[in-house]
This record gives C-alpha cells, sequence and structure tokens, in this order.
C-alpha cells in the first residue's frame, strides 16, 4: 500500500466526518428552528428516535474533531520517518480510525437511557420553531466536550507546526547541499 493513499484514505476520513457534523448540525439544530417541522414535532411525543439524531451529531462532533488529528500525524511521520511511513501510516490508519469510532460512541453513551423531545424555542426565534434536545436527569458531559475540542486542536496545531519546521528544514539543508542548485544560484547573481 503506498503512502499516499494512506493520507488520501485519512483525508477522505476528515472530509467525510466534517460533512457528517455539518448535515447533522444542520438536520437537528438548524432545521427544527426554521418552523418546517413543527407539525411534526408538535404530534410526536418523547421518544429514543430524537434522542438518537442528537446523539448523531454529538458523535459525528467527536469524529470532526479527532480525524484532523490522524490525518496530521499520517502526514507527519511520511515527513520524519519516510523510509518506514507505510507500515506506521497503515497501523494508524487501521487502528486509529475504528478507535476514533468507538471513543465517539463512548462519550455519548451517557444519553442512551434518556428520551429526546421538541420543544418550543424563546425569542429571537419565530413562533413555531422548535428544537430537538434531550432531558437529561444524570450528569452531562460539557467538560469532556470541551477537553476533547481543545486537546484535538492543540494535538493538530502542534504536529502541524513540527511538521512545517521539518519540511523547511529538508528543503533549506537541500538547497545547501544541492551543488547543481548552488550553481544556478551563482549564475543568476
Amino acid at each position: 500500500m503506498l503512502p499516499k493513499y494512506q493520507l488520501f484514505a485519512s483525508f477522505l476520513l476528515v472530509e467525510a466526518a466534517n460533512f457528517a457534523d455539518s448535515f447533522t448540525d444542520i438536520l437537528v439544530f438548524r432545521l427544527p428552528s426554521t418552523g418546517y417541522v413543527t407539525n411534526w414535532c408538535a404530534s410526536s411525543q418523547p421518544n429514543h428516535f430524537l434522542k438518537s439524531l442528537y446523539m448523531i451529531v454529538y458523535v459525528s462532533n467527536y469524529l470532526s474533531r479527532i480525524q484532523p488529528v490522524i490525518f496530521c500525524t499520517i502526514r507527519a511521520i511520511m515527513i520524519y520517518f519516510p523510509k518506514d511511513t507505510t507500515e506506521w501510516n497503515k497501523t494508524i490508519l487501521y487502528m486509529c480510525t475504528p478507535l476514533s469510532l468507538v471513543v465517539s460512541v463512548a462519550l455519548t453513551s451517557y444519553m442512551i437511557p434518556e428520551y429526546g423531545f421538541c420543544s418550543q424555542l424563546a425569542p429571537p426565534f419565530e413562533f413555531g420553531a422548535v428544537g430537538i434536545t434531550i432531558d437529561m436527569h444524570g450528569p452531562t458531559n460539557e467538560v469532556v466536550h470541551a477537553a476533547i475540542s481543545l486537546t484535538c486542536m492543540a494535538a493538530t496545531f502542534i504536529i502541524t507546526f513540527f511538521s512545517i519546521f521539518m519540511v523547511r528544514h529538508i528543503l533549506f539543508m537541500k538547497n545547501i547541499c544541492d551543488p547543481q542548485v548552488n550553481r544556478l544560484r551563482q549564475k543568476h547573481r
């Protein structure tokens, strides 16, 4: 398996996670607030289907945070360890991708016993705008959600910073050590 395949596959997973996050956000939060589903929401009792929609939003949100870290890690391995890239990236792609899904589902598992329901949104929303939510009787995980988001953002930033640093170093060393480049520079001066 070529290293470029693993990088491309990881990139597609990042894009799929971001698309899923945007789509589920529109479906669960944006669409009901427009008033288009008010009639359906008003006729539905609290149920597990609405809760499942709410859980899918959180799972896709966690995936959209974790997948860029995996992508940046694969890219960094290609830069730092070019000879061992294929084996390392294959392991990371096949281990971390399912693990990210398991972690995302585990972090939302506290919602399983709850029911989802629709509720009227307060102003500035128009009359008839509803929101899908869950009635939490137990603990919530806002702190965990914030910690995952901040950790993934920091990891992505740090990995990207060191990758850029290494690429600059490689290009700098190539320009210094390549005699043909040096001859061309002397010729154009």
